[in-house]
């Protein structure tokens, strides 16, 4: 695209203000015609870049370099203040050979996109600010009509390049948060997972959140389903086709235990693309999750005593709870037919039962698999968690005839799904929910069946108190624990 001029091709279709956008023959890359329109008519400001990570030194070259990546438009909102702290966070992060670099123009700076946003060091106690520049030349930015600095600070100049496929020296949301709320602009991601909007919501809230992220998401379907169970079209060669039609930047699979680890390790090599598993059932199918992580880039875990087993075996593990998502569970008007002192939803196992056998006289009702009401889906589910005076949860292996080695650490997803929806939530005492929710205050804790059974007739009847816990809870989920929280944090890591 550098390499033609802007009066010829696509670019005669765009108005005259983006085609004075778009780059010179020797200039930095510009965004493509097709995004500057779609840019355009989301109402952002189309500026030069890319978003993304550093290539490193070796993607700071001089002008007429070939340029590998794709291009996508940069959106940028209002600017935006940032501390100095940043800045200076900032400078330690570009790699040192890209900081004795000399770009084109003859500078001592890095060789930096000249659209990417320089972010000025001042004096302590003052503000640094995030400012864009748009290119008029090689090596000859030009500065919006701005009042002169009594004295011209120091400017660290960032490369806004597709993502690397190594680790990259600058991390995404340091340079992106300041500038817009989608802080993965253009970040092209893979989901492999099971989508289901009766059974399987998780996978359609990720896909959501992502783009609510910026990102441009793909769907891969792991279950065989429609032509692909008729063709017996395996995982793995699905897997391989799309990304052979569509190259991404992160493929991110959620549990997938069919996918083979070695299955994996042939697509890598084909594909330059950051691999993720995040693994929603540790320590339960602890022995599928051991063999599955080490062939992955990054892999995570809701169960945090699963970790050093994980590290062990050779996997780059981190620590990642669940979320929720506020769209889908909200508080509803209680229905009759829902309606119930105490409410459990989970599956049946016999550690269940016997816990839960001796509560019917504390109004207990009970839905999901295995169970004589049997399990509730969709808007179902919601309304049987608001109908609810209580919200019980229990985990899986909970009790005396549960496996201590499988029962763990982590919080299932029903303590986010019920403090989404805004129902006091009485829950065991499992060790990560205090790290999200604050015992006594947004959620109520037992550790035995006689404790559950106290503290189930204490708040039952304490309105007061069922409010304050359900408000407070619903708050905290509300800020801190969506999806979206989760995957920023998720690609964070994986980008680094």
């Amino acid at each position: 695209m550098g390499s033609r001029s802007a009066d010829r091709g696509p670019a005669r279709r765009l108005p005259s203000f983006l085609r004075r956008l778009r780059h010179r023959r020797d200039g930095s890359a510009l965004v493509s015609p097709r995004s500057a329109r779609r840019a355009a008519r989301s109402g952002y400001p189309v500026v030069p870049g890319r978003p993304g990570l550093s290539r490193g030194s070796g993607a700071a070259a001089g002008a007429g370099a070939p340029d590998r990546g794709a291009h996508v438009p940069l959106r940028v909102g209002a600017p935006a203040a940032v501390q100095a702290s940043e800045a200076r966070g900032l400078t330690g992060g570009l790699p040192g050979a890209a900081r004795s670099h000399r770009g084109v123009g003859g500078g001592g700076d890095a060789l930096l996109d000249s659209a990417a946003p320089a972010v000025h060091r001042l004096a302590s106690g003052r503000r640094a600010t995030v400012d864009c520049v748009a290119s008029t030349g090689v090596g000859r930015p030009h500065r919006r009509a701005a009042a002169p600095p009594a004295r011209a600070p120091a400017a660290l100049r960032v490369r806004l390049g597709r993502t690397a496929h190594r680790s990259p020296p600058v991390r995404v949301p340091q340079l992106c948060r300041g500038m817009t709320p989608r802080p993965f602009t253009g970040l092209r991601v893979l989901l492999v997972a099971a989508f289901n909007r009766r059974y399987h919501r998780s996978a359609l809230s990720l896909a959501s959140a992502l783009k609510s992220l910026g990102c441009e998401v793909q769907r891969c379907e792991e279950r065989w389903r429609g032509v692909n169970r008729i063709l017996r079209r395996p995982l793995a060669g699905r897997l391989a086709a799309r990304l052979r039609r569509a190259p991404v930047d992160v493929v991110l699979v959620f549990k997938v235990a069919r996918l083979a680890p070695q299955d994996v390790r042939d697509i890598k090599a084909c594909f330059r693309a950051r691999w993720a598993n995040w693994f929603p059932d540790d320590p339960h199918l602890l022995e599928t999750s051991l063999r599955l992580g080490p062939a992955y880039d990054c892999f995570f875990t809701h169960d945090s005593s699963s970790l050093e087993r994980h590290r062990a075996a050779g996997a780059r593990a981190h620590y990642l709870a669940f979320g929720c998502d506020p769209e889908y569970l909200r508080p509803l008007p209680a229905s009759p037919r829902w309606a119930t002192a105490l409410a459990f939803v989970g599956s049946r196992d016999p550690a269940r039962e016997e816990a839960l056998s001796g509560l019917g006289d504390l109004g207990l009702t009970i839905w999901g698999p295995g169970w004589p009401r049997g399990p509730v889906y969709g808007e179902d589910f919601v309304r049987v968690l608001s109908s609810a005076v209580v919200g019980l949860n229990m985990h899986q292996q909970f009790g005396e005839r549960g496996d201590p080695a499988r029962y763990g650490t982590g919080a299932n997803m029903r303590v986010f799904e019920l403090a989404a929806v805004g129902t006091p939530q009485l829950s065991d005492a499992k060790a990560d929910i205090a790290r999200h929710f604050a015992p006594d205050r947004e959620i109520l804790l037992y550790h035995n069946v006689a404790e559950l059974k106290e503290r189930a007739r204490a708040l039952l009847a304490d309105e007061p108190w069922r409010r304050g816990l359900a408000a407070a809870a619903r708050e905290r989920a509300l800020r801190e624990h969506t999806w979206r929280h989760r995957l920023e944090e998720l690609l964070t890591v994986t980008l680094r």
